[in-house]
């Protein structure tokens, strides 16, 4: 699995077989649960895709979210199970 540093995605290898959605579902819960025990915290998920961010959120008393120093990245797995992490 890919670290949350690692911003290039994989290819896929020869005579690989696609993946079903259950195991690209899969794939994904794990990388996720990597990345929550490093601190992050989930926005968005589907079965093959996820927003994490970690840092801080703010929230002043008008009920508007400000950001400092806060992270966001897209992890997603594709058709053959490749997981890439994308920073924002």
């Amino acid at each position: 699995m890919m670290d949350h540093d690692s911003q290039t995605a994989r290819e896929s290898r020869p005579g690989a077989s696609p993946k079903t959605v259950a195991d690209r579902k899969q794939l994904l819960a794990r990388t996720v649960a990597i990345h929550i025990a490093r601190g992050a915290r989930v926005d968005s998920q589907t079965d093959t895709r996820a927003v994490i961010a970690w840092g801080l959120r703010l929230h002043n008393n008008h009920g508007l979210t400000l950001t400092g120093g806060e992270t966001r990245a897209v992890i997603t797995v594709d058709d053959y199970g490749n997981v890439t992490l994308e920073h924002l």
